[in-house]
């Protein structure tokens, strides 16, 4: 039996056989490879826009570049606040991320300036001159930043050192020498009672402005004619306090006017604004209404953006014989200047020019440190002697105010009767009160029991109509230019406004009439005003006998 020869297998086979064994050491190679090789860690999560705007205000904040004012945000620049545009805030946005695209740059730069946890530092008050803050009444005096305060004095403060050690003495004879420049001024006979104190009580009130949480009065620098130095005071004041002229705005022209101009000077940190040479009857709502507002929702010109900011601008107004509307009577501090020839007064008699042979304003520019030390020592006198309060307020809307500027003047000169004259300035300013006043005396002539008795606003056209040349005579201004049922109208309207004002001593009290229809008493709450006449005395009456003679006879028998 044959055996069976040993069989090879082919060569390729071999080769092949060998490859399948090395693709298969491969495979091994490569799991293990990849079991052994560590988990990336995953991706990190994009910064949203929040993110981003926060890291923003984070650095700028550590670098003391951008600052918060109200709801905007500012820059130091040139020694004053500068409002960043939406367009100049991107643009720093865009340098700190230069990667992102024209659309992220507006959400960051959006967030930056709207979000309510902004981490920039607040500005409440930024200054070029020592400043007091807070309750406590604490001098600012070293610049930078601090307490809500951005101080950053001129070279001409540079190094001034400002002392706060002044007594009731030094606060006395400080306040003679801001008086010095005043002594040339005409000030009104009311106002030179007060010796210039109301018009000090302006420059302390630039000075203790942010150490004033309230909302404070507007100055009305009121003339009798031309050249009698209003602009130059306002001036001096600004010299003094900022070392630079007060900057000055004409009269707006109308309430729109008011308010875009008004809000462009508070949200640019302006500190004092002059409203120069006011003609005829200041009537200003939005106005008045800024007066008493401690911040102001202000719309960006162009947009309808709305900026939150604070009013810590204080107003001056200038003009020669102007009138009040009643909105702000009672909002204004009246400073009265006035001279029978002023234009025909000589400079160089001027206690200031021949004394020094300089001009006012020049004499306060080179003396602005010494002046500066005068106001601070009448506050630091009254502040440490512990403030004594003032004894009787005298403007409800504006305590605050009067407690501190008030309080400082009746404790350095007493006998002055701080804002004593005040009161009898703005009445003679208010003349649209007067016209009312003069319109009741000649209601209660006409209508004699109007006190109890009613009075419609059909009487009273009625008498006009008829031709009544009393009521006539002393209507108001508002209805001279009106007729008819417009006239009749305006006529209760007024009426019924000035139902809610004291009118000296004269009130408007709304009730029925006979026919059950709206008429108006007209009472006098001084009846010292118009005393009674006193009764005279009645003759005594001599009876005549009239009886005849035999009459007589038997009634003396019986």
């Amino acid at each position: 039996m044959k055996t069976p020869k040993d069989t090879k297998p082919p060569k390729d086979k071999i080769e092949l056989a060998k490859l399948k064994i090395e693709l298969e050491k491969i495979k091994l190679e490569t799991v293990a490879l990849r079991k052994s090789k560590p988990i990336a860690a995953p991706k990190a999560n994009k910064p949203t826009d929040l993110d981003l705007a926060n890291s923003f205000m984070q650095k700028h904040e550590r670098s003391d570049i951008l600052y918060r004012y109200g709801a905007s945000v500012v820059v130091i620049a040139d020694g004053k606040l500068k409002t960043l545009s939406n367009q100049d805030l991107a643009c720093d946005v865009r340098e700190e991320f230069p990667k992102l695209n024209k659309s992220t740059v507006a959400e960051v730069t959006s967030h930056v300036l709207h979000t309510r946890n902004n981490t920039l530092k607040r500005i409440d008050t930024f200054t070029t001159k020592p400043v007091f803050v807070g309750p406590s009444l604490e001098l600012v005096t070293t610049p930078g930043f601090a307490n809500g305060v951005y101080y950053e004095p001129p070279a001409a403060l540079a190094g001034v050192v400002f002392r706060e050690d002044a007594d009731l003495a030094t606060a006395q004879a400080s306040l003679e020498k801001l008086k010095e420049p005043l002594k040339d001024f005409p000030f009104a006979p009311a106002d030179d009672e007060d010796g210039g104190n109301i018009y000090l009580s302006m420059l302390l009130t630039l000075l203790l402005r942010p150490a004033i949480g309230g909302i404070v009065p507007c100055f009305f620098m009121r003339g009798n004619s031309q050249s009698l130095g209003k602009g130059l005071l306002c001036d001096m004041a600004s010299l003094i306090i900022f070392g630079e002229c007060a900057a000055s705005i004409s009269e707006p022209k109308d309430d729109s006017e008011w308010q875009s101009r008004t809000e462009a000077i508070l949200m640019s940190g302006q500190q004092f604004c002059v409203i120069d040479n006011v003609v005829g009857n200041l009537n200003a709502p939005f106005f008045a209404s800024v007066l008493t507002s401690q911040e102001r929702n202000c719309r960006i010109l162009c947009t309808s953006q709305m900026r939150l900011v604070p009013m810590n601008t204080v107003f001056s107004v200038n003009g020669n014989n102007v009138e009040t509307g009643s909105d702000l009577e009672e909002r204004v501090v009246m400073i009265c200047l006035e001279h029978p020839d002023a234009r025909n007064r000589i400079i160089n008699d001027f206690h200031i020019q021949k004394t020094y042979n300089q001009s006012p304003d020049t004499f306060v520019k080179e003396r602005r440190a010494e002046f500066l030390q005068h106001l601070v020592n009448l506050v630091c006198g009254w502040k440490n002697a512990g403030s004594p309060p003032r004894k009787q307020l005298t403007m409800s809307k504006y305590r605050v105010w009067e407690s501190i500027v008030g309080g400082i003047f009746d404790f350095v000169e007493p006998q002055a009767n701080f804002l004593s004259s005040n009161n009898a300035n703005r009445a003679e300013a208010n003349v649209e009160d007067q016209e009312m006043i003069a319109f009741i005396e000649a209601i209660r002539r006409q209508f004699p029991k109007c006190e109890t008795e009613p009075v419609t606003v059909s009487q009273l056209m009625e008498e006009m109509r008829a031709g009544n040349a009393d009521l006539c005579d002393n209507q108001p201004d508002v209805l001279l230019q009106t007729s008819g049922s417009f006239k009749s109208n305006r006529l209760g309207k007024v009426l019924k406004d000035a139902s809610t004002i004291n009118f000296d001593g004269y009130k408007i009290q709304i009730g029925k009439a006979a026919n059950h229809v709206n008429g108006y008493c007209f009472v006098d709450t001084k009846p010292e005003r118009h005393p009674q006449p006193q009764p005279q005395p009645q003759p005594t009456q001599q009876i005549t006998n009239t009886a005849s003679d035999e009459e007589q006879w038997i009634v003396n028998n019986n």
